[in-house]
């Protein structure tokens, strides 16, 4: 099981993602899909407790 899995994220959540911050889909293994896979990764890792130390709008402070 990959993080993506346990976690619930879609492969519709990481396209809507990734047209957000770079206008364009990209694809499994495009460096911009994997990035925002890995962002949506932590960010749902700290919506759902399961990365601590941080508050959850941790990320919007960041960006």
């Amino acid at each position: 099981m990959t993080f993506i899995e346990f976690l619930e994220i879609k492969e519709e959540d990481i396209v809507k993602e990734c047209k957000n911050f770079y206008k364009n889909s990209g694809g499994y293994h495009d460096a911009r899909f994997d990035t925002i896979s890995l962002f949506l990764v932590i960010k749902e890792g700290i919506n759902k407790g399961y990365i601590k130390g941080k508050e959850k709008n941790f990320l919007k402070e960041v960006i």
